[in-house]
């Protein structure tokens, strides 16, 4: 159970010590301008609860930390002079030397990025102030290429990444409901499709450390005011696990942020307390941490500061997760040329005569079993106008490409898979052996991939899985 143990006195205010270690990132205007520092409470009877600045230049306002999965680099946004920035650098590096700039803007604000769970791509919200226009973007982690607009939400009330960085998450205003109320709605991380909502209503998604768990706000209304309760619910099914109130109702919002600790096993919360006597009321934002239930809450800064934007380090590298293309899932397709499933492309062959050949999405191989597959009728050449049928991994979503693939299929006749990197050297090739009408796993591994050709006919690819 966490603890108060003593004060600690601290450049910031009065700090509480806890027992166990807790590392976190959050953003304080201590300084004058918004800043991001690191804080970490350690066993009792080692060292103090300590504070160090991580921001390196007090003329910015830095906020909206988030550390990436494997706890080597830090993404946050910055308002510098005339110019918005979202830009990354290594946790270690409390002075800039390592950071990177991924994208820029003197018309909008640009905040809350959000790395996925493959730490190749970065999600972020760009506002037009005084507009309710927000949109969401991706780009990716490395600054290559342009960013992807994925969502537009209009009034927004925060995003992150879910279902292993297929979806994201985000709040918006409900049309025609009361102003108050957000809803959260799922969008593919490509840009494709129509985002599907509101699944409940909800504000400040915040997905767990490893992905399993989604922490939000509800505001109930309660004139003069509102009762604000957090859900933690399953990340995939959306069932709520845990739901409370960190503290009585006052009149209006409170809580401004929610992040998980660096062990998945609790919550950091910034929210205003009635106590602090601060003006503006920005001033009254203090740090708390709650197990996920709500229970053992403790308050981690005592102070007349803006304290706010919560991000746990965690406590281990997270395993970076596999992505998939998951063609099982999707709804009937008809033929076609192309089609892009989670930012994958799929292309139909060419002909030896040169009209094109077609792509669908049925259940096909096996049959009848109720999963859809990629259905390739005709792909045995590429030599004068013909061309094999493809899977090709877009620059501006996976830049050289992914390292290793696991496309997984059957065929009638023949299934063979050539992999290419992007200057068309072979990276790697596979044949199906399982026999017709069963299904098997080939692996394509060796070297970043932009291109992988399908060889045969009648071929039922079911999912494409990839790894960074």
């Amino acid at each position: 159970m966490i603890t108060t143990i003593r004060n600690a006195i601290l450049a910031t205010g009065a700090m509480y010590m806890l027992i166990g270690c807790s590392n976190l990132l959050y953003v304080t205007d201590a300084d004058g301008n918004k800043q991001i520092y690191k804080m970490k409470v350690v066993d009792v009877g080692t060292t103090s609860t300590s504070q160090e600045l991580y921001s390196h230049n007090p003329a910015y306002a830095d906020s909206h930390p988030d550390v990436s999965p494997d706890t080597q680099k830090t993404a946050y946004s910055s308002v510098r002079l005339s110019q918005n920035i979202i830009a990354t650098r290594d946790l270690a590096d409390t002075v800039g030397t390592t950071e990177q700039i991924l994208q820029t803007s003197t018309s909008s604000n640009l905040m809350r990025p959000r790395w996925s769970c493959q730490q190749d791509l970065i999600a972020y919200a760009e506002r037009t102030p005084g507009i309710n226009d927000a949109k969401i973007k991706v780009i990716r982690a490395d600054g290559s290429g342009s960013p992807i607009q994925v969502g537009s939400p209009g009034s927004y009330a925060g995003h992150d990444w879910v279902f292993d960085g297929n979806l994201i998450v985000y709040s918006s205003k409900n049309p025609g409901v009361p102003t108050t109320t957000y809803g959260l709605w799922l969008v593919k991380s490509d840009g494709s499709g129509t985002p599907i909502g509101p699944w409940a209503q909800g504000m400040l998604p915040t997905t767990s450390h490893d992905g399993k768990l989604l922490a939000y706000l509800v505001r109930v209304p309660l004139a003069p005011g509102w009762i604000e309760q957090i859900i933690v619910a399953n990340s995939r099914t959306f069932a709520p696990v845990h739901q409370f109130s960190l503290q009585p109702a006052i009149g209006g919002s409170k809580i401004s942020t929610i992040g998980f600790t660096g062990d998945d096993k609790g919550l950091y919360i910034a929210t205003k307390v009635a106590s602090v006597s601060a003006t503006p009321q920005a001033k009254r934002y203090e740090l708390f941490r709650t197990k996920l239930d709500g229970s053992g809450k403790v308050r981690l800064t005592d102070n007349t500061d803006y304290d706010s934007h919560p991000d746990g380090i965690p406590s281990f590298p997270i395993p970076l997760c596999q992505r998939c293309a998951e063609i099982s899932s999707e709804q009937e397709i008809a033929p076609t040329q192309s089609i892009t499933i989670n930012g994958v492309a799929f292309t139909a062959a060419t002909l030896p005569n040169g009209s094109p050949s077609s792509i669908a999405v049925t259940d096909y191989c096996p049959s009848n079993d109720g999963k859809k597959e990629l259905k390739v009728g005709w792909s045995q050449s590429s030599s004068g106008s013909a061309q094999y049928a493809s899977i090709t991994f877009p620059q501006n979503l996976f830049g050289d490409g992914p390292s290793s693939v696991d496309v997984t299929g059957c065929h009638y006749t023949q299934l063979r898979l050539k992999a290419y990197d992007k200057y068309n050297n072979l990276v790697a090739d596979a044949q199906h052996t399982a026999g017709q009408n069963t299904l098997q796993t080939l692996n394509l591994s060796g070297g970043k991939i932009s291109r992988i050709d399908i060889i045969g006919a009648e071929i039922g690819i079911r999912d494409v899985c990839y790894e960074p």
